[in-house]
């Protein structure tokens, strides 16, 4: 009969543990109760949430700067060619110096357009996903 060392058995009790941890042997349980799964998820739907109530904030700000502008209209297309105009436009929205602080992907940059009657204003979430958040006057989207 061969013996087992104490290293080899600690060494078996470490491998279950991480097996048990990593969803391997959740017998039978689905891997949405993984809890690193579930902790990545939770935080992708806060950051989600985070993103999309910031572009609410500007698209506020852009309606608010329809309110205001002698003209009635919202700003165009060649108003905010990225970030900074978008900062410097609405300084009423206190928008950070950076784009991942609203937690939007910055090497996605922003999408604006507008006619001045109308506009949409899109920007990248910073989620596993990527998902794209849209605003127009009527509604925020957030396409997945």
């Amino acid at each position: 009969m061969k013996k087992i060392s104490v290293r080899n058995v600690s060494l078996i009790l470490l491998i279950a543990v991480m097996a048990i941890f990593l969803g391997c042997g959740n017998s039978g349980q689905s891997s949405n109760s993984n809890p690193v799964v579930e902790a990545l998820r939770g935080k992708d739907k806060a950051t989600l949430q985070a993103a999309a109530a910031n572009v609410r904030t500007v698209k506020s700000a852009l309606i608010g700067y329809q309110a205001q502008s002698s003209d009635g209209l919202y700003p165009r297309t060649f108003d905010i060619y990225g970030y900074d105009d978008l900062r410097k436009l609405l300084p009423q929205a206190n928008l950070p110096l950076s784009m991942d602080a609203l937690k939007w992907d910055p090497t996605a940059g922003i999408q604006f357009d507008s006619d001045g009657t109308t506009f949409s204003f899109s920007v990248t979430a910073l989620t596993s996903n990527k998902e794209t958040i849209t605003a127009t006057p009527q509604e925020v989207t957030i396409n997945r």
